[in-house]
């Protein structure tokens, strides 16, 4: 098979058009040729040994077993002729490609708005405590990192990798507390087009019709020394805080934010 050859097909997979980089290697929209679907094909860059590739194909082979809509994990990989470790994933782009939370938010003039924000952040949270769950993190999020497909829906790309890769396997305290963290400090950008940084205005005084449990859900969720310790607390104290009294569960209830908005097929 020729290079060329190597470089247009994986599989029964038919690369399309490519999809800039991941921070592990290349990517390209791919279409299936039994299924006429499109897929997100991956080739991850060689490295210098055959223990690194190893370490790729074993993070992937752990990270399969993580289904959520909204975390992006690979459905079949493998190592090619050229060497390189090739992933297959679903295709939730565009019919341009892909749309990062940033660009969507840069494209409406620097910011989102407080339903939209609101969807995003009850998707993420849900979608990493089912991670952490079963001992699965990826670390600190950022928006490069968090795309948004045709339906605003929102999902993470290849969740957790970089850290399997890296032989990081638990979802310790410390790990978990900066993650969702990440999120409250995205949510927070998203909403004002500020950094989540100290000195940080209250967001009810940037954002018209901001309600203001707002600015104590950041100010408990951005504590540089505190924060959530898990995902379910975080999105417990945003129900607090919308509905002004203590909520007791045996167990924090997920997707509070759904009495804001009826799911639809299309959150899924």
């Amino acid at each position: 098979m020729s290079e060329r050859d190597l470089h247009t097909s994986f599989g029964p997979y038919r690369l399309v058009q490519p999809l800039g980089r991941h921070a592990a290697g290349a990517r390209w929209v791919a279409i299936d040729e039994r299924s006429g679907e499109n897929r997100t094909v991956y080739r991850f860059d060689r490295g210098d040994d055959h223990p690194d590739r190893r370490r790729t194909l074993k993070a992937l082979e752990a990270l399969g077993p993580l289904r959520d809509p909204h975390l992006l994990t690979a459905e079949q990989f493998s190592i090619r002729e050229d060497g390189c470790v090739w992933a297959v994933a679903p295709y939730r782009g565009h019919q341009n490609g892909l749309m990062t939370i940033g660009g969507l938010a840069q494209a409406k003039g620097g910011v989102l708005g407080i339903t939209e924000t609101q969807r995003a952040v009850d998707q993420l949270l849900n979608a990493i405590a089912a991670a952490h769950d079963v001992q699965i993190a990826h670390g600190v999020l950022n928006a490069d990192e968090i795309f948004v497909d045709r339906h605003g829906s929102v999902w993470v790309e290849l969740y957790g990798l970089n850290r399997s890769v890296a032989g990081l396997t638990d979802a310790d305290e410390l790990t978990v507390r900066d993650e969702i963290r990440s999120v409250v400090g995205l949510a927070y950008t998203l909403l004002t087009g500020l950094d989540a940084e100290d000195p940080r205005i209250a967001a009810s005084r940037i954002v018209k019709k901001l309600d203001r449990w707002w600015d104590a859900w950041f100010d408990r969720g951005l504590d540089p020394t505190g924060g959530f310790r898990s995902a379910d607390e975080a999105l417990s104290a945003m129900h607090e805080t919308m509905s002004g009294e203590p909520v007791i569960v045996s167990r924090p209830v997920r997707g509070v934010l759904s009495r804001f908005r009826r799911p639809t097929p299309s959150d899924r």
